[in-house]
């Protein structure tokens, strides 16, 4: 079989999607290199070159060994750690016992706590009601505001709840029969089976920490 042979309208194409990609391609790097250029360059030259400089004349290490001498960078990355490990999986356990809980059919008031879920995803309590909810729990200034608030994702909830009503009913008729409470049938028969989906959700809870 010969190659086949291009045309003159796939060539316009491949050359029109070549130029836009380097366009996006600059107008992606030029920030970048801006905002490192700025990070390198002495106050005094970035005032002379009116403070847009994206190859500095000559560089400096000062602003990171002042970010580093000042704590500052250790103390952020902690708070990020601490805030993705300890957020995420406070947000995950709370979320899928919750999930598993609204999964029951013969729970009461199922129906009742599955609309308080929806709504908490279609409207928002606002800027300054949620402010002061924060300071009623006295939240603001610790380190919890990051933790507590995020403790059960309405929309994860729904999702895991979905997926966990899709597992066969006799998996659980037989574990009762043999005398497993309901936090043995969560833990040793519903979680392991649900690894995907909080595999999941639990990746989007920590990007987003």
């Amino acid at each position: 079989m010969g190659l086949k042979r291009v045309t003159y309208g796939e060539r316009v194409y491949q050359y029109i999607a070549l130029i836009i990609i380097s366009l996006l391609l600059v107008v992606m790097i030029i920030p970048l290199l801006y905002v490192i250029s700025t990070s390198l360059t002495p106050f005094g030259e970035l005032v002379k070159r009116g403070y847009f400089v994206l190859f500095p004349r000559h560089t400096t290490f000062a602003a990171y060994r002042l970010l580093l001498e000042g704590g500052w960078a250790q103390q952020a990355l902690l708070i990020s750690i601490l805030r993705t490990g300890l957020g995420t999986f406070c947000t995950l356990t709370i979320t899928t016992i919750a999930a598993y809980c609204l999964s029951r059919k013969t729970l009461p008031g199922r129906n009742f706590f599955l609309l308080l879920v929806l709504i908490t995803i279609l409207f928002g309590g606002g800027l300054i009601p949620t402010y002061l909810l924060y300071r009623s729990f006295r939240l603001i200034n610790t380190f919890w505001v990051y933790i507590v608030p995020g403790l059960v994702d309405s929309w994860g909830l729904l999702i895991i709840k979905q997926f966990m009503e899709q597992q066969p009913p006799e998996l659980e008729e037989a574990a009762k029969i043999d005398g497993a409470s309901d936090f043995q049938i969560l833990f040793r028969i519903i979680i392991p089976l649900s690894t995907p989906v909080l595999a999941a959700i639990g990746l989007f809870e920590a990007v987003g920490a």
